[in-house]
């Protein structure tokens, strides 16, 4: 079944047109990874899937509107960059994962003892207990994503999206990082879109990527990928591809 169907969304920006007619279709426990080269328009899409930037097309989550999706608490978020964490941010690692359920509750928003053992939970599940009672801006990069990670899935989303989740951690914290997302993907069928510059680690954990420049250029799975002649002719090759090693992402 489809959670995730984009129909010919196109983005301008600024009087440019950065995406044109983008559309693709995920299956329920799709792991998708988003990739293409500098100003693309991966993080774009990003944003216009989750309804952050003007577009024309359309988007449905499970046939239904964006806004019935996410009411729904379906759709876990991490961005790109969380401009909150530096060590003047006055938070503990738990404020920030229940700031997840927080942003959901109506007014009055309050905080109850269940939304406190979710945060237990998920942070146990993530193996990060131990960073409770920890100021946010204390923790070192890889331990910051897990945090916010937890803050994502703390509503048990049926789709998750990341925008480049990595970017700043050393190799053996983005190893634990995308163990954690290939478990959730797994083991609780969360369908994954992630954006990632680093296409042979993808070709590991995803099920399917998705290359951008502007247009889509190529959606299939790894291995066709690397066979295909929509993307040898957009390298300018005339062979299949080994894996990219020039590509540099946003």
């Amino acid at each position: 079944m489809n959670i995730l169907e984009v129909n010919e969304l196109s983005v301008i920006l600024g009087g440019m047109k950065v995406l044109c007619e983008i559309s693709f279709q995920v299956n329920t426990g799709d792991y998708v990874a988003i990739v293409g080269p500098n100003g693309s328009g991966k993080t774009t899409l990003m944003k216009a899937i989750l309804g952050l930037l003007p577009y024309s097309g359309s988007v449905y989550f499970q046939g239904e509107s964006r806004a019935t999706f996410i009411a729904q608490k379906s759709l876990g978020y991490l961005p790109q960059r969380m401009s909150f964490l530096d060590q003047r941010f006055p938070a503990t690692a738990k404020e920030i994962v229940l700031s997840g359920v927080y942003a959901h509750k109506s007014f009055p928003k309050k905080l109850s003892r269940q939304d406190s053992d979710a945060a237990d939970e998920i942070m146990n599940t993530l193996k990060i207990s131990e960073l409770r009672d920890r100021p946010i801006g204390k923790l070192s990069g890889g331990q910051q994503q897990r945090v916010l990670l937890a803050r994502a899935l703390i509503q048990h989303p049926k789709i998750l999206i990341l925008d480049e989740p990595t970017v700043a951690l050393d190799p053996q914290s983005r190893e634990i990082f995308y163990d954690t997302i290939q478990k959730f993907n797994c083991e609780q069928h969360v369908t994954v879109l992630l954006v990632s510059h680093d296409i042979s680690l993808m070709g590991e954990f995803a099920s399917k990527l998705l290359y951008l420049d502007r247009q889509m250029i190529f959606y299939g799975t790894f291995e066709n990928f690397c066979q295909s002649t929509a993307m040898s002719h957009h390298f300018g090759v005339s062979r299949h591809l080994n894996l990219p090693q020039t590509l540099n992402d946003d």
